[in-house]
């Protein structure tokens, strides 16, 4: 998927998504067999939402470092293809 394209989807996403205060739920299964695994309901924060948005766009848009994982999602760096030239894991013996 191009940049512009991802773009256009989060802005339609956005656009889509209800005001402040609203019940979200997000149904998590397959697509062959519409198995349900698991759903998660929240309530919509929107400016929180915008904000994990530009969060994300500022790494991909070149205006911000990438940022290591949290000391409690470690367990990421194990299934991560740049774990061996990661200068996280070489100054510590933790990931």
């Amino acid at each position: 998927m191009a940049f512009e394209d991802m773009l256009k989807y989060f802005k339609a996403t956005c656009h889509t998504l209800p005001r402040s205060g609203k019940s979200l739920l997000v149904r998590c299964e397959p697509q062959s067999d519409h198995y349900l695994l698991d759903e998660y309901q929240f309530t919509y924060d929107p400016r929180w939402f915008k904000d994990q948005i530009q969060e994300v766009l500022s790494f991909w848009q070149g205006s911000r470092e990438p940022k290591f994982v949290t000391e409690e999602e470690r367990w990421k760096c194990s299934f991560c293809k740049f774990a061996p030239k990661c200068p996280m894991i070489t100054s510590t013996s933790r990931c």
